[in-house]
């Protein structure tokens, strides 16, 4: 079962450890909806979050940081599955990760993807985040729903640079 990207209902981020001293310090950044209408951003000084919600209400989420990452998120209290190997799985290829669990409804991968690895991601149309075998994340994308340019989106936003994101750009 293909899970296409659905628009968020609310604007609720899904915060793992990268983002405990922004949790600490009082408030999450403000999200700013992409114009295409399905991802959001979360903007923050060095790291910024990309998510989209998918049909069963699970958030797939990208992260830049130094680097890129993928992550699955949860709502309420439910608990992801857990496992040692993770697989991104494409239309065009895969590669392995190792899963991260910071906490139950939330996985992210552990090291930064390689170029090669980001490359392969800009070109697919469909996307699986499974761990241990078990399809965590199941997506496909259309045109015109912001993907695959939220990647490059959401590393400018990491960098600082100004774009759709920003409030000056927010509708």
């Amino acid at each position: 079962m293909c899970l296409a990207v659905a628009l968020l209902a609310t604007a609720a981020p899904f915060w793992a450890g990268a983002q405990a001293a922004e949790d600490a310090a009082g408030a999450a950044p403000d999200a700013v909806l992409h114009p295409a209408g399905v991802w959001w951003m979360y903007p923050d000084k060095g790291i910024c979050v990309v998510q989209a919600e998918l049909e069963d209400g699970r958030v797939l989420q990208l992260l830049h940081q130094d680097g890129f990452a993928v992550a699955v998120g949860e709502s309420g209290d439910r608990k992801l599955p857990r496992g040692r190997r993770g697989d991104i799985i494409t239309d065009q290829g895969s590669f392995l990760f190792t899963p991260l669990y910071e906490n139950p409804g939330y996985v992210i991968s552990q090291y930064m993807f390689t170029d090669a690895q980001m490359g392969l991601l800009r070109s697919t149309r469909t996307l699986q985040v499974r761990v241990d075998g078990e399809v965590l994340a199941d997506a496909a994308f259309a045109e015109g729903d912001g993907f695959p340019g939220v990647i490059d989106d959401v590393a400018a936003c990491a960098a600082g640079r100004p774009g759709w994101w920003t409030k000056a750009a927010a509708p």
